[in-house]
């Protein structure tokens, strides 16, 4: 598996100790990367913000990337919406 570790403060925590490569996050996009490197790529992304951003971006590079954007572009043209802006977030009241 192809990670980058970084040592923790605490030994005990339950932070990760690994974070996701640009190749690896590149051979999961286009899906060579081994069962076992995939399974804990997903594990890992589910906690992980700043590489599940790597991973989304990998994949929107990759050949899978035009594919979800019309996708994504038919389905908001089907209900009506306008599409997002690049990079936006959502604010939530509260």
């Amino acid at each position: 598996m192809t990670t980058q570790r970084r040592p923790t403060d605490d030994p005990g925590s339950r932070e990760a100790s690994w974070h996701v490569t640009d190749d690896l996050a590149r051979r999961y996009a286009d899906g060579s990367a081994p069962e076992t490197d995939a399974w804990s790529l997903e594990k890992h992304v589910e906690s992980c913000a700043d590489c599940a951003g790597r991973v989304s971006a990998a994949v929107r590079a990759g050949t899978a990337g035009p594919v979800l954007a019309a996708v994504r572009a038919d389905l908001l043209a089907s209900i009506g919406a306008a599409p997002a802006r690049t990079g936006a977030r959502a604010t939530l009241p509260g």
